[in-house]
């Protein structure tokens, strides 16, 4: 898997998602506790999901991010400083589809 450089943040997120949930340390991101039911350690999960999300960025990253000891608090700042605004993007999307036009000189099936 590559590491979070910055430039790759949509990619990653997707990727460690799928990986956090598979090893079911997941519910770090959004809870303080365990699931109930569960005998899962919250702390050692948070340490766990730290250690992952930390592993998997390039190395300054990780040296700004280290000092942050909690998962949340590591992906909340991951977020607001890399979860873009799509709304640029959907809006000349939206403007090109608008602004399409039939016209007898171009053939549809091209």
């Amino acid at each position: 898997m590559p590491k979070l450089n910055g430039n790759n943040c949509r990619m990653w997120v997707a990727k460690i998602k799928f990986l956090h949930t598979q090893s079911r340390v997941d519910y770090a991101l959004t809870t303080k506790e365990a699931p109930k039911g569960s005998k899962r350690i919250c702390d050692k999960d948070n340490k766990t999901y730290c250690g992952l999300l930390l592993h998997y960025m390039i190395d300054s990253m990780y040296h700004i991010y280290i000092k942050m000891q909690n998962a949340m608090r590591i992906w909340e700042a991951l977020k607001s400083k890399y979860d873009s605004d799509d709304t640029g993007i959907k809006k000349y999307a939206s403007d090109r589809w608008l602004s399409f036009k039939l016209t007898d000189d171009k053939p549809i099936l091209k």
